[in-house]
């Protein structure tokens, strides 16, 4: 059960495409960030789903916290409300 995110530009807006472990693939747009430490993505549409209310990841925030650390929280979607909440910590290794 892998899954992978792709980041890319679309015209000057940061996106996302995540390519979930339940079959669909959320398109999110990046909203403003206050104080460049972290940026909130937001659900613009949901590929191979039958209805934006298929439950998906609807929400991914990423806090840049130094020293090589990531934190992300990931919010699933469905039956018309948020749910389950997700969070990651990535640490970069030793180079």
């Amino acid at each position: 059960m892998e899954m992978t995110t792709v980041f890319g530009l679309d015209q000057d807006q940061l996106v996302l495409t995540h390519y979930c472990a339940v079959g669909n693939a959320p398109r999110m747009r990046a909203a403003a960030s206050a104080d460049g430490g972290d940026v909130l993505f937001e659900c613009t549409g949901v590929g191979n789903a039958s209805s934006h209310d298929d439950q998906h990841m609807h929400e991914a925030h990423f806090t840049f916290e130094g020293d090589g650390k990531l934190h992300s929280v990931w919010t699933m979607f469905g039956e018309g409300q948020l749910g389950e909440v997700h969070e990651f910590d990535l640490v970069l290794g030793p180079s």
